[in-house]
């Protein structure tokens, strides 16, 4: 049996480059929107509809994906006789359409033509992604601390209003968070990035931003890239002479990073206030989380109340809601029902595996997880981005990563037609 089937005649052919650059750019800048849409949806409904009229889509049968978008279509239909609110029933439908459209994409660019232009434009993207998002949590603390100015609200909500809401406040105060809303939004795109560049001073300025958002995900996650950068980089050492000298490298790059970072905490008053908050409001946390009888912060206690409430989420619907679950981003529905939390909303649950277990069910939670896992063990030979999709899958116990746009990534990236060749032109 063919592994793929083609749209219509089954023609090949070309996908617009120039699309992927920006799908891989815009995918985690999510304050800047069009109509309440991402731009990253917006080029991908192009592309989509770029590539009908030139009749070169593809649909992949061969993929373990497959079974769990087949699942997606279950939870869709079981969810229409589930009473949800109208909120997220235009959830449900706008995931639905969502999760085809970017399905049908992925296998287009791995079948076409010119697939290797479109990987390189596509990882190019991701990287000018993660950069911008670097300097711009950078540029807010700076901001910020000097000036006490929100320059996500300024321009993305006062002036432009684009969104409601741009920046995060928790009980710690103001936190940068990039161009998202949220500092966990941006996470991946920080893990990823942190890999795919090559030079190590744009890997610290990653590293250091990532620290900034004092995000628990971030910093849990970005401490875990480090860990396995170094392990990587040493594994990849073939002789003891080249082992020496690397090992000698990364030595005298912590030793600098160390140097400059005392020199500048004992230097600048500014940078030495956001040190000790940074600790401050690690040490709140982590005393929270070691002792019982320590008060923890509202975002700690929500989200192991995620895992010690989900039982009771799960059961609050039927048998059929069980194992297909409440339909596509509608996690929140069955969670607000049983906890009261955002029940005036609508809003998805922050940690992926409550997440996708209450959007598609027992069934759709397992078909997800084979294939999640079976993509990232196929990318071992693929080089470091191995690691940080790695990271990913361990961090979405602690929040919800697995946004459209990743999937769309993790599609591509994930399939066997992807080479080692094809990632190292990167």
């Amino acid at each position: 049996m063919s592994s793929s089937m083609y749209c219509k005649r089954g023609m090949r052919g070309s996908i617009n480059p120039r699309f992927l650059f920006l799908l891989g750019l815009f995918s985690s800048l999510t304050v800047i929107q069009l109509g309440g849409i991402s731009l990253f949806l917006i080029f991908a409904y192009m592309l989509f509809l770029y590539g009908l009229v030139r009749n070169n889509l593809s649909i992949c049968i061969n993929t373990k994906f497959l079974p769990f978008l087949v699942s997606i279509v279950f939870s869709f239909l079981v969810s229409l006789f589930s009473n949800l609110p109208s909120g997220y029933l235009i959830n449900n439908i706008k995931g639905l359409l969502n999760y085809l459209i970017i399905f049908v994409l992925a296998f287009s660019i791995v079948e076409s033509d010119n697939k290797e232009t479109c990987l390189y434009e596509l990882l190019s993207g991701l990287c000018c992604s993660c950069r911008v998002q670097s300097v711009w949590i950078i540029g807010q603390t700076i901001l910020w601390n000097l000036l006490k100015i929100d320059v996500n609200k300024l321009i993305f909500s006062d002036i432009l209003g684009l969104v409601e809401k741009a920046s995060q406040y928790k009980g710690t105060g103001y936190v940068p968070t990039g161009l998202c809303w949220n500092a966990g939004g941006i996470a991946p795109i920080l893990f990823l990035g942190f890999f795919l560049e090559k030079r190590l001073i744009l890997k610290i300025i990653i590293a250091v931003s990532a620290f900034l958002t004092q995000s628990a995900t971030l910093t849990i996650g970005m401490s875990l890239c480090i860990v396995f950068m170094i392990v990587y980089n040493v594994s990849k050492m073939n002789v003891l002479v080249k082992c020496k000298k690397n090992i000698s490298s990364i030595f005298a790059g912590l030793v600098l990073i160390l140097i400059f970072l005392f020199v500048s905490y004992r230097s600048f008053g500014v940078i030495r206030q956001q040190f000790d908050r940074l600790w401050e409001v690690f040490s709140y946390r982590i005393d929270g989380l070691l002792n019982s009888s320590s008060a923890m912060d509202s975002s700690t206690s929500a989200h192991l109340g995620y895992f010690t409430n989900l039982p009771y989420a799960l059961g609050h619907g039927s048998f059929a809601n069980a194992f297909f679950g409440f339909g596509i981003n509608c996690s929140g529905f069955p969670y607000s029902a049983v906890t009261g939390q955002y029940s005036d909303q609508v809003w998805i649950v922050e940690c992926d595996f409550v997440n996708i277990l209450l959007n598609f069910g027992i069934i759709g939670f397992l078909f997800f997880y084979v294939w999640l896992m079976g993509g990232v063990l196929n990318l071992r030979e693929k080089g470091a981005i191995f690691y940080a999709f790695l990271v990913i899958a361990f961090m979405g116990i602690t929040y919800n990563l697995q946004y459209i746009w990743l999937i769309f990534i993790e599609l591509i990236l994930f399939s066997k037609k992807v080479t080692s060749s094809e990632f190292s032109l990167h």
